[in-house]
């Protein structure tokens, strides 16, 4: 069937005082039923959850903010208030296998905090789409060290717009597997009766992790993957990544279905847009423009051609939109 499905991770900086965490709670409480009844019927569940963490879907909401067990990302206090350090241990060894391994040391010596910074962080420059502050950088061009640049052996590549860097990231098990979860997904919540909402006021086609009991895998995505590159690629230090929305998208040639997304910027401080596409599509690449708030911002910077598996990853401020399907 020709199409292609995006996994798009959007990671703010942003602190979450204790007084939203009773709201996060609410949200999740019902979250959790829609997750617990759909869990049995995954196909995939195996491949990104540790099974403790399966069974882990529908707990209660916390009255205040948790202790964190120290390996736990911080919205993970309350999807899974319950989970031990043990559980994300299993889940890192999971999602570190659906990872490239080339890619993976990398992003370990990324991780390490040891290599410094190549971007600078600057000031907030307007409002994403959501009403959110969009973080921007000065466009640069750096050098990357020879380890980390593609074109002498690394993952990382970085493309002619100026802040748009893309890196060789997930498994072709971990694409396809993606995929059919996705579909899955929608096929059982439609033969259900159960609403699909969709990731955005934009997309018509696509699907929340977390209502897909996948919030635990973007979760340790952002912090195996987006928090380094986003320290060192824009300055923007990890541990202010700490809130997420990652989703499926889905592009089409069938009626009905989504084949291309109109020019925008994001309501996220860094975004990460994994291709997951069926291999052999054509079209829906990225056009790219400049950061808002700044000159030009809204003139033809670079079109990006996707490679099922890669990633591009840059700033929530940076214009872009995807070009139309052609098969």
């Amino acid at each position: 069937m020709p199409g292609t499905e995006m996994l798009e991770m959007k990671a703010d900086a942003e602190e979450l005082p204790k007084q939203l965490w009773m709201r996060m709670a609410q949200e999740h409480a019902s979250i959790a039923e829609r997750v617990a009844a759909y869990i049995p019927h995954a196909r995939h569940t195996a491949l990104f959850l540790p099974r403790r963490m399966q069974s882990l879907q529908s707990p209660a909401p916390p009255t205040s903010s948790p202790t964190l067990p120290l390996k736990a990302p911080t919205p993970a206090a309350v999807a899974h208030p319950t989970a031990t350090d043990s559980d994300w241990d299993s889940l890192e060894h999971k999602v570190r296998s659906l990872l490239l391994p080339g890619t993976l040391t990398a992003l370990n010596r990324l991780a390490s905090g040891t290599e410094e910074a190549v971007g600078t962080l600057g000031v907030s420059v307007g409002v994403g789409m959501g009403g959110a502050p969009a973080l921007a950088t000065q466009p640069a061009t750096p050098n990357l060290p020879d380890w980390l640049e593609e074109c002498t052996g690394g993952p990382l590549r970085r493309e002619s717009a100026p802040g748009v860097y893309s890196i060789a990231l997930f498994t072709p098990e971990a694409c396809s597997a993606l995929v059919e979860e996705m579909d899955n997904f929608v096929a059982i919540s439609e033969r259900n009766g159960w609403p699909v909402l969709r990731p955005n006021t934009m997309n018509n086609n696509g699907a929340i992790l977390k209502y897909m009991g996948l919030e635990p895998l973007a979760l340790v995505l952002q912090r195996l993957v987006a928090r380094p590159l986003a320290r060192y690629l824009f300055g923007v230090p990890g541990s202010e990544l700490d809130s997420q929305h990652a989703f499926l998208v889905d592009y089409s040639e069938r009626e009905g279905m989504d084949k291309a997304l109109d020019l925008h910027h994001d309501a996220s401080d860094v975004t990460l847009n994994i291709c997951l596409g069926i291999p052999g599509f054509t079209g829906s690449g990225l056009t790219f423009c400049g950061i808002v708030g700044q000159p030009r911002h809204r003139r033809l910077s670079m079109n990006y051609t996707h490679q099922v598996g890669s990633a591009v990853i840059h700033l929530g401020a940076h214009r872009h939109g995807a070009d139309i399907l052609a098969t």
